[in-house]
C-alpha cells in the first residue's frame, strides 16, 4: 500500500482523510434565515454557505422535519417569482456593460446588452399557445402490399422464395403436417 494512502487511512496522522461533518444542529433562526435566502432566489447550497454551514445540515433537517420540508417547497416556489423579475430585466431593459482594453475600461464604452433567449424563454412560459414549438408532421403512407405479398418479398430477398407460406392455426397444424415434415427433411 503507497505511503500517501497509508498517510491518509491513519487516524493518528495529521493527514487522515478528513471526517465527513456530522448533523449540527440548526437554530429554528437559522432554518427561517434559511428558508428566506431561498425566497430570495439562492441555491440551498449557497444559502448555507451564506450561513457558514454545510448544505447537508439543512437537506437533513428537511428529511425530519415536514414542516421544514413545506417552508422549503413554498420558498423556491417563490423564488421563481424573484428570478422571473431579474430575467425580465435583463431580457427588457438590459444590463449595462463596458469595454475593456489593457486591463482598463474605454471612456464612452458602455453600452446595453440585452437577452434574446431569456425573453423568448418568458414568452413561451407566459403565452405558450403563441410562443411554442410547434412540430406539425403531416405523413401520409399508403401501403397497398397485402400481408402475403410482404412475406414473399422478404423471402425472395432472403433467399427463401421457393418457400411456401405455412398456415399455423392450430386446427391447420395438422392438415399441414406431412408437408412440413417434407420441409424439414
Amino acid at each position: 500500500m503507497p505511503a500517501e494512502l497509508t498517510d491518509l487511512l491513519d487516524p493518528d496522522s495529521p493527514d487522515a482523510w478528513p471526517i465527513p461533518p456530522q448533523p449540527v444542529p440548526l437554530s429554528r433562526a437559522m432554518a427561517s434565515r434559511f428558508l428566506s435566502l431561498l425566497a430570495e432566489g439562492y441555491s440551498p447550497t449557497k444559502a448555507a454557505q451564506a450561513l457558514g454551514k454545510h448544505r447537508t445540515a439543512f437537506y437533513n433537517l428537511r428529511s425530519r422535519w415536514p414542516e421544514f420540508a413545506a417552508a422549503w417547497q413554498t420558498s423556491l416556489e417563490a423564488s421563481v417569482d424573484v428570478l422571473e423579475d431579474a430575467a425580465m430585466t435583463r431580457a427588457v431593459h438590459g444590463v449595462v456593460r463596458k469595454q475593456f482594453f489593457q486591463g482598463e475600461v474605454i471612456p464612452g464604452s458602455e453600452y446595453r446588452e440585452y437577452s434574446d433567449s431569456l425573453l423568448l424563454a418568458l414568452l413561451k412560459a407566459r403565452a405558450p399557445e403563441a410562443y411554442r414549438e410547434r412540430y406539425d408532421i403531416n405523413q401520409r403512407v399508403d401501403i397497398n402490399i397485402d400481408s402475403e405479398q410482404r412475406i414473399y418479398a422478404a423471402r425472395a430477398r432472403a433467399g427463401f422464395a421457393h418457400i411456401q407460406t405455412i398456415d399455423v392455426t392450430p386446427t391447420s397444424v395438422t392438415q399441414h403436417q406431412e408437408p412440413l415434415d417434407d420441409l424439414l427433411d
